[in-house]
């Protein structure tokens, strides 16, 4: 049985390699898939106001941090 110092590690561990997994950058296709939205959704989102996009070149490219603001600024609260 582990005890709780060793599960605790394990945790930090855990959410360590989920935040190093995770793309600092994610192309279109990849907000796609992320986001759980089809390919051309995730394009028109990319050209929309306000939307954080990086250009280099032709591509287009979303900056995680970017991103998980965007997705807590359009977040819709419901308090019962």
């Amino acid at each position: 049985m582990d005890s709780i110092f060793e599960e605790e590690s394990n945790a930090n561990i855990e959410r360590t390699s989920v935040i190093f997994n995770s793309p600092l950058v994610y192309t279109v296709p990849q907000l796609a898939e992320a986001l759980q939205i089809g390919k051309n959704a995730a394009y028109e989102l990319a050209r929309s106001k306000n939307f954080p996009v990086l250009t280099v070149g032709k591509k287009k490219l979303i900056p995680r941090e970017g991103l998980e603001r965007w997705l807590q600024s359009q977040t819709e609260y419901i308090y019962c």
